[in-house]
């Protein structure tokens, strides 16, 4: 089983949030782990 976690339009500061919330899912597919993050995106 799959888990997909996804947030738009965060401020720099709240990566750290994304990171820990990622954490909390890890779980569901251990498989592969990955974290983007792109500013450039409005």
């Amino acid at each position: 089983m799959c888990g997909i976690w996804a947030l738009f339009g965060i401020e720099d500061e709240s990566l750290s949030c994304v990171c820990n919330n990622v954490n909390k899912i890890a779980h569901r597919g251990p498989d592969a782990f990955r974290i983007e993050y792109d500013n450039r995106v409005k």
